[in-house]
């Protein structure tokens, strides 16, 4: 129980551990994805990188705030891939859950 409390409460070496924890996590996704993701066309890169940015803000990202969707936007638009629409759009719609009472 007494892990629980510290893992609640803000600070503290729990939550260093919880941002590091998502920090290598992310790179260990970012290394999968140069590794096997096509970079061949401009577009491919474009890809890649907004991929990049979903997997940080929205897979890995501890204190995810949802104006952080603004980095994301236009990458996911300009690489024409539909689930990254997609996501962007649940997001979206997501960010705006906590205040539409």
């Amino acid at each position: 129980m007494g892990l629980l409390v510290q893992a609640t409460e803000p600070g503290g070496d729990v939550s260093r551990r919880l941002v590091g924890l998502a920090y290598a996590l992310f790179f260990a996704l970012l290394a999968y994805l140069v590794m096997f993701h096509r970079l061949e066309t401009p577009r491919d890169m474009i890809t890649a990188f907004a991929t990049a940015m979903f997997l940080f803000l929205f897979v890995c990202m501890p204190g995810y705030l949802p104006w952080y969707q603004v980095w994301y936007l236009p990458f996911a638009v300009i690489s024409g891939r539909r689930w990254l629409i997609v996501a962007a759009m649940m997001f979206s719609v997501g960010a705006f859950l906590p205040i539409s009472r």
